[in-house]
């Protein structure tokens, strides 16, 4: 998946332009019959800005599921 790791380099040094830090992470199915999912990720910049970032996405997208959970059971 050599030309995946390519594509996503370029656009990491594209963003990187313009972004102190960027981390990219993209699945995609397989193609060879076995319904896989390969993962991509790469990154450039503070490693401890790309990590707080994703663990703050976590967080923020786990509170608003439960948030919206409330919600329903209302």
């Amino acid at each position: 998946m050599k030309d995946e790791d390519n594509l996503i380099k370029i656009h990491v040094n594209q963003l990187s332009e313009h972004f102190d830090s960027v981390q990219i992470f993209c699945t995609k199915r397989t193609t060879d019959g076995s319904n896989d999912t390969a993962a991509f990720a790469q990154g450039t910049g503070d490693w401890y800005a790309r990590v707080g970032h994703v663990q703050e996405w976590i967080v923020d997208n786990d509170q608003r599921i439960r948030n919206n959970a409330s919600k329903e059971e209302e």
